[in-house]
């Protein structure tokens, strides 16, 4: 799993410690020797085996082997995963009469587990998308327990054939189109050795935009359908930007260009979404000035995470004037404060300060005419008499 491969592993009632041992290294908790699970009301008395109606509801996972509707039969033991892990999934869980204890023992004051504390098939999935599923009963998988979607669709998403989506096409520039500035222009360097003509030590293709600028960003996303062995559109309303220096300035919610509908029955979740998985937002540029990225994840249970941070162009390759970035675009940008000569030419904020420029200015002139036209008449009257 560390090299980003998926494991699927089968127990039965007499789960060995080896089996444990695995099942414990990624979070799973396998129940005590011994114990099954047991259902005095949902049973299948001709094969042995419960018949569990916990079934995830995720569509990415199951398809349609989905939902409360598909009957699951069961035979082997239960296990639980903390409710804290925000790795895993719960593929299939107890009904809420099942219980997992040892058969023809007293069960005591409280079952093991009860309930849907009572997992009986569970995945987990690494911070790099390598899954692991662990499922309690080998005989779930063969042909006369029936259960032949349900075990098809888990075996897809374990495999990496369900709930995989992807990114393309990274874009982003001002509303109107215009794309940012360049830091320093490529520039052709005379025939002269390189110590005479140093770089400077800061990135020649930097893309800078302005405080309060009418940002636009887009990107595409793509989910693996496993039936047509293609990539499709992908349709969520969830996905989100953000605009990050250290911390978000900005959050918002990307719009996708599809729509999803209800797919036919047996058909992936995505097989029935208009649009070609394009998700884009617009928004202002923060009043606040220096290095930002934009950033983009999105992790959901069942799904493969999302991850659009580093996605960085080729040395030599510059945004030609008037076009958008490529997919390749830079996501690390520079936001510049105003230019001296782009500053409105009267600020409202300043006005105070107007104002007492102004009366200063006032202030002057009336006292240097006072002070060169007008005389002490006392002192003069003071000096005749004398």
């Amino acid at each position: 799993m560390k090299s980003g491969g998926n494991v699927l592993v089968a127990g039965a009632a007499k789960t060995g410690d080896v089996v444990r041992h695995l099942a414990a290294e990624v979070g799973v908790d396998v129940d005590k020797k011994g114990s099954q699970v047991l259902d005095n009301v949902s049973y299948d008395a001709k094969l042995g085996a419960v018949v569990s109606y916990g079934a995830s509801p995720l569509l990415h996972v199951l398809h349609s082997a989905a939902g409360p509707e598909t009957p699951v039969r069961f035979q082997g033991i239960g296990h639980s995963i903390d409710a804290s892990n925000h790795l895993a999934v719960k593929i299939l869980e107890g009904n809420p009469t099942s219980f997992s204890a040892k058969p023809g023992e007293a069960t005591g004051e409280k079952p093991e587990s009860i309930g849907p504390d009572t997992l009986l098939a569970s995945g987990l999935q690494g911070h790099n998308n390598a899954r692991f599923v662990f499922c309690g009963s080998l005989p779930l998988f063969s042909d006369a327990f029936h259960n032949e979607d349900f075990a098809l669709q888990m075996a897809k998403w374990a495999f990496a054939e369900n709930g995989i989506i992807r990114f393309a096409n990274v874009t982003h520039s001002r509303v109107d189109g215009s794309p940012p500035e360049l830091l320093l222009k490529q520039k052709e360097k005379p025939d002269l050795p390189k110590s005479l003509f140093p770089d400077p030590e800061i990135t020649r293709n930097s893309l800078v935009y302005r405080i309060k600028d009418m940002l636009y960003y887009e990107v595409t996303i793509n989910t693996w359908d496993g039936d047509a062995q293609a990539w499709a559109p992908f349709h969520a309303e969830d996905v989100q930007l953000e605009f990050v220096m250290l911390d978000p300035y900005i959050r918002t919610t990307l719009t996708s260009d599809g729509e999803a509908h209800k797919p036919p029955s047996g058909r992936p979740p995505n097989d029935h979404v208009s649009g070609d998985g394009k998700f884009s937002t617009s928004f202002m540029a923060p009043d606040k000035y220096g290095i930002f990225k934009f950033k983009l994840l999105y992790r959901r249970p069942g799904l493969s995470t999302l991850h659009v941070e580093k996605v960085r162009p080729p040395v030599d390759e510059i945004w030609e004037e008037g076009e958008r970035r490529s997919s390749r675009a830079l996501l690390v940008v520079s936001v510049r404060p105003f230019k001296h000569n782009e500053y409105e030419r009267y600020i409202t904020s300043a006005y105070p300060y107007y104002t007492a420029a102004f009366v200063l200015m006032a202030a002057v002139t009336v006292f240097s005419f006072l002070f060169l036209f007008t005389e002490d008449k006392t002192v003069l009257s003071k000096t005749h008499r004398d």
